[in-house]
């Protein structure tokens, strides 16, 4: 009986370990994924550039100097997806935007794929900056 025990303590051990391990991934994930809301909000895209995922090619949406015309008037989490296995989120964001010289409001629904990096412990974002249009 006491193998059965120390079986089912082990078990219960493990089991309470992943669902914190877990909850400390997902924690990180809500913290990324405010960081970089807060950036794209605030106009700061080279903040915003150090949550995407490198390609290893060029750095991703190098043009700052055309996204600071920019201004963003809302960002909106409208849907969060958790993937089975806990290693990718998919997001959808609504942002409300307008162009400095124009000033007329425009909307975009932003489909972001994150995935969490296991060599690093961090989230990123597949999918890039949104892609505001005059």
């Amino acid at each position: 009986m006491g193998k059965l025990r120390l079986s089912v303590l082990l078990l219960a051990v493990l089991v309470f370990g992943c669902a914190i391990s877990e909850k400390i991934r997902m924690d990180k994930f809500s913290e990324a994924s405010k960081a970089y809301g807060e950036a794209v909000v605030w106009g700061h895209y080279e903040v915003a550039n150090l949550y995407l995922k490198d390609s290893g090619s060029d750095p991703i949406n190098s043009d700052h100097e055309n996204l600071k015309n920019f201004k963003v008037a809302s960002y909106d989490v409208k849907q969060v997806k958790l993937s089975d296995d806990h290693s990718q989120v998919t997001q959808i964001v609504e942002i409300k935007y307008f162009k400095l010289d124009k000033m007329i409001v425009k909307s975009l629904r932003d489909k972001q794929l994150w995935e969490y990096d296991l060599k690093n412990l961090r989230w990123l974002l597949v999918t890039g900056l949104p892609e505001f249009r005059e």
